[in-house]
């Protein structure tokens, strides 16, 4: 779209099977498409999985990852003894009978 190589600086990358929400990414755009209308044209042609919330312009001396002022990992159970297909990928199962209280002590360390 640009009719040159884009490099793209990302503000960190995640381990397989582990879901974004937030990810930062800084490029230099010269395309001829305008940065108001990019967004939404990024997103129709990108893979399913990745959407690109907003999009703006940021200062020369911005850069996705060292300008970063921290992160927030979300780690996600749900209780069952039977797995649940819609769930499978963005949880992980534990027994119905788990003892939460310790859980709950064991996550304040």
């Amino acid at each position: 779209m640009a009719g040159h190589e884009i490099l793209i600086d990302g503000s960190g990358r995640t381990d397989g099977g582990v879901h974004a929400y937030g990810q930062v990414a800084t490029f230099n755009w010269t395309g001829k498409i305008p940065v108001e209308k990019l967004m939404y044209v990024l997103n129709h042609r990108l893979p399913k999985d990745i959407y690109i919330k907003s999009l703006e312009p940021v200062s020369d001396d911005f850069h996705a990852r060292f300008s970063a002022i921290g992160k927030c990992y979300t780690y996600k159970l749900y209780k069952s003894d039977t797995p649940s297909p819609l769930k499978r990928r963005h949880a992980y199962r534990v027994p119905q009978n788990i003892d939460t209280g310790a859980m709950a002590k064991a996550a304040s360390y």
